[in-house]
């Protein structure tokens, strides 16, 4: 899984997904709270930067690029996350 975060917000916020979709071709955007983005360009420090939350503890980024992740989901999201890590 190469260059592929999890964005994860204390709770919704429209203006944080609105960024997500109008910076990030390759997103995916799983629940209210939770989006997948892929960026080669950027860091967790420089994702958290572009997304400019109002208050800084409300989000969190996790770097999935050792392909090391598990959990139940729905099928559309592990799709999503192999093809982005073939990418």
């Amino acid at each position: 899984m190469r260059d592929v975060y999890a964005i994860i917000l204390h709770r919704p916020n429209d203006e944080v997904w609105d960024t997500v979709r109008d910076t990030w071709d390759v997103h995916y955007v799983l629940t209210p709270t939770v989006a997948f983005v892929q960026d080669p360009e950027r860091t967790t420090v420089g994702i958290r930067e572009k997304l400019q939350p109002s208050d800084e503890r409300l989000l969190v980024i996790f770097d999935l690029s050792q392909s090391n992740y598990s959990g139940r989901s729905y099928g559309a999201l592990w799709e999503w996350l192999d093809k982005a890590g073939r990418s």
